[in-house]
């Protein structure tokens, strides 16, 4: 049932009283009442609108959900139509939002990945809390969806024969308590908002090559709008996992290792990891203790195409504490032929020596 501004349905502003409700209901529905319309096909459509909206307004505690979900009403805004003492019927595009609907709110939340899912691209499934339309009341917030309708006792006056004394005077209707429309209770799973939260699974596509702080959008995967707006979107903020051999720098990984004194003296093949096979890479016997390697190509994915380098920086392995059994080992070695500097007769390392020392 469409649900805009029920206040100007009524006719009536936010200030209205309850007895106010009642006596705009009672003269309305008496004016559009389908039994005296005949000659109108959209008398009933008018009447149920009618109907739905003083079921909304009269109760205090569904005026005030509607009122919250409807933000944007000013007093005063709704009695410009009281000229017209009722709803007017416009054609209108069917595939268009209710007069004053509200959009959905954006769901937002964070992903955790790896670099190698990053690197890859991935489809993830998450789990999240979304309000969608109320599926036993069909989003009306109606027991039993939006069936309200004439009372089948008075069948819409309000009134029925006073057959308990014998009179032809008419009493208020004990079925519908003299409003004429069927009772409608409240939908229980929704309490009446018309909408309900669910766990729902929605797949997300992760880009290769995404970074930490990106945000994927899934449009129309958040909250469900009401009545008839449109749904809000699904952002989903990327957090990368540390990485036990990788940090990042924009496409490029940087890997840090160490080698020993041997390995540096003689020289090696120091195998690096990567995201997908380990590399073989060499260093030269005797050059500088620290350095980097680039591997080309080796990164992660650009957006433009290609990929960032891997970035290999090494250092020689120097112990942080030794034991008495390594100082006098190391002392023995010093004691031996270019362990130790070079200097001359007076103890002084010359240039020369330096020089000669160090090709």
């Amino acid at each position: 049932m469409p649900q805009g501004n029920l206040f100007a349905v009524l006719g009536l502003d936010e200030s209205a009283g309850e007895r106010q409700f009642k006596e705009a209901y009672r003269r309305l529905a008496k004016k559009f009442h389908p039994d005296v319309n005949h000659s109108d096909p959209d008398a009933a459509e008018r009447f149920k609108e009618i109907a739905h909206a003083y079921w909304i307004l009269s109760d205090p505690r569904r005026r005030k959900a509607y009122l919250a979900a409807n933000p944007h009403f000013s007093v005063g805004q709704a009695g410009k139509r009281r000229k017209s003492d009722a709803p007017q019927t416009e054609s209108r595009d069917p595939s268009a939002k209710e007069p004053h609907s509200r959009n959905g709110k954006d769901i937002v939340i964070k992903l955790y990945l790896t670099l190698e899912e990053l690197a890859e691209g991935v489809m993830k499934k998450v789990k999240l809390r979304r309000r969608i339309s109320c599926s036993d009341c069909e989003g009306t917030g109606i027991a039993g969806g939006a069936k309200g309708g004439l009372c089948p006792s008075c069948k819409g006056t309000g009134k029925v024969p006073d057959f308990i004394n014998g009179s032809d005077a008419l009493i208020s209707c004990r079925k519908c308590g003299g409003t004429g429309i069927q009772p409608m209770k409240a939908c229980s799973s929704c309490e009446g908002l018309g909408q309900s939260l669910n766990d729902v699974m929605i797949t997300v596509g992760i880009p290769p090559g995404s970074s930490d702080q990106d945000r994927v959008i899934v449009k129309s995967q958040g909250h469900e709008g009401h009545p008839g707006g449109e749904a809000g979107d699904l952002q989903v903020i990327i957090k990368q996992k540390e990485h036990p051999y990788f940090t990042r720098q924009g496409d490029d990984l940087i890997y840090h290792c160490t080698i020993s004194l041997t390995q540096w003296l003689e020289g090696c093949e120091l195998r690096v990891p990567s995201l997908k096979n380990p590399i073989a890479l060499k260093i030269e016997s005797g050059k500088k203790s620290s350095g980097t390697l680039k591997v080309r190509g080796r990164g992660m994915p650009k957006n433009g195409g290609g990929c960032g380098d891997l970035v290999v920086k090494y250092a020689l392995s120097r112990p942080q504490k030794i034991s008495k059994k390594q100082r006098s080992i190391l002392k023995r070695l010093e004691a031996t032929n270019g362990f130790s500097p070079r200097l001359d007769a007076r103890g002084w390392c010359t240039r020369e020596l330096e020089e000669e020392a160090c090709d």
